[in-house]
């Protein structure tokens, strides 16, 4: 079965107009420590987590926190003009599973995402926030050891093409560096979509761009609100 789109989200400062995870450290009283040189985001995190449950900060605030969160500009309708239009539309997250999912919940987006690929995470009985890596990789030095995402991409394509679907065109949002590895495995049938004044746009325009553009063979569109994006996909559809 043949479909016209796959649309690839991040989601800190792309679906959601902030970041997750630092919105959550704020809620520590103390100053947080700060992250050791190469040490993994995600075991910093658990860190936090664990100085949080110190604190006596329970799921409902964690929740409450992350749900507040706006989306970014426009980013609502646009996941709803491609659900309407039955574009695939997939979340990779350097996030974790528990604030994503609550997010999508609480803006009743959770049957548009047919997949979210990030690191897991659970409460335990004690109300601990416990959190693992989405996968421990070393073959990818563009992108943490917790979590490459243009394998994650090629994974999902793959396993769609063996269930018969196949996708004429495939779209990438993101906004940092960890979004560049899956811009690379595009082709110039597909379409990146960085965003204005975030680390991906440096990468792919001005003093960097010779360095980093030639790998990109898809086009590339800047967004600064996702009525942009609307705009360029409804050309495809």
């Amino acid at each position: 079965m043949a479909k016209k789109l796959l649309v690839a989200f991040d989601f800190d400062h792309t679906v959601i107009d902030g970041n997750s995870d630092t919105v959550v450290i704020q809620l520590l009283h103390a100053k947080p420590p700060n992250c050791k040189p190469k040490e993994c985001w995600t075991t910093y995190m658990q860190n936090i987590f664990k100085l949080l449950h110190e604190q006596g900060v329970e799921e409902s605030s964690y929740l409450n926190t992350i749900t507040s969160i706006p989306p970014s500009p426009d980013m609502i309708d646009l996941l709803q003009f491609l659900h309407n239009s039955n574009v695939e539309v997939i979340i990779i997250s350097d996030s974790n599973s528990i604030f994503i999912d609550s997010w999508l919940a609480a803006y009743k987006m959770t049957d548009i995402v047919k997949k979210v690929y990030t690191n897991q995470a659970f409460f335990d009985p004690s109300g601990l926030l416990s959190i693992s890596m989405y996968h421990s990789q070393n073959w990818c030095k563009n992108c943490p050891e917790n979590l490459c995402k243009g394998s994650v991409l090629d994974k999902h394509l793959k396993a769609r093409h063996e269930e018969g679907v196949i996708f004429s065109n495939v779209a990438y949002v993101g906004d940092g560096k960890n979004d560049y590895c899956p811009c690379t495995k595009l082709s110039d049938m597909d379409h990146v979509f960085p965003r204005k004044g975030y680390y991906l746009e440096k990468l792919l325009s001005g003093d960097k761009q010779d360095d980093n553009k030639n790998q990109i063979l898809a086009n590339v569109t800047f967004w600064a609100s996702a009525s942009d994006i609307k705009a360029k996909l409804s050309e495809l559809l």
